[in-house]
């Protein structure tokens, strides 16, 4: 059914963004209308995908720019703008009210990505961002999806830390060997994801 569906999607898109590292391996929308696209026929289509930020707009193949989610209902609940906008084309709201949006490269890192975006105006600051991946395609990247992301990096990184701590706590208690490679391989996982791995510890003299 389409709510199993959206369940299923939404599983997805959250395994990715914890597992990302970089914002080309954060969800992205890439649905792309051509500029005569009327304003009325895309309406449905967003209010119908609510986790869609916006379209972008291509003439053929040639970028022209993009309308957010925001900008398009923002548009459209102004006085006269239904009225105005409905049955004009895409393009025609895009030159009135579109706004340049910042484009950045598919392999950059979420950390340095929410500080660019952060420093947007306030005006532009929850618009979607424009991944540009190798081949110079266009994806947009909602503002929330990469806040998220931001937000499930500091987490692994405190989870990270308390796993150090609380290894290095232990091992101030006990100097016997067993108990130190039992505590190392029960806490290893926590901080480094692994199959197969290796370890390699110096004894010293106060080691039995």
């Amino acid at each position: 059914s389409q709510q199993t569906l959206r369940i299923t999607l939404m599983v997805i898109e959250t395994e990715k963004i914890i597992h990302a590292n970089t914002i080309g391996e954060l969800p992205t929308y890439d649905n792309k209308v051509s500029p005569e696209t009327a304003v009325k026929d895309l309406i449905p289509e967003i209010e119908d995908n609510i986790q869609l930020p916006g379209v972008i707009i291509y003439d053929q193949d040639q970028f022209v720019g993009v309308v957010s989610r925001r900008t398009l209902f923002e548009t459209m609940s102004l006085l006269y703008g239904n009225a105005l906008f409905r049955k004009r084309s895409i393009y025609t709201l895009y030159k009135n009210f579109g706004i340049n949006h910042t484009i950045l490269p598919g392999s950059m890192t979420i950390e340095n990505a929410v500080e660019i975006a952060l420093n947007r105006s306030l005006n532009n600051l929850y618009e979607p961002i424009i991944v540009e991946d190798k081949d110079q395609n266009y994806q947009l990247l909602d503002m929330q999806v990469l806040l998220l992301a931001q937000t499930e990096k500091l987490k692994q990184a405190n989870q990270m830390v308390e796993q150090q701590m609380n290894i290095g706590q232990v091992l101030t208690q006990t100097l016997d060997l067993s108990n130190v490679l039992e505590l190392i391989l029960e806490n290893l996982n926590s901080i480094c994801q692994y199959e197969v791995a290796a370890i390699h510890i110096l004894r010293d003299k106060r080691m039995k």
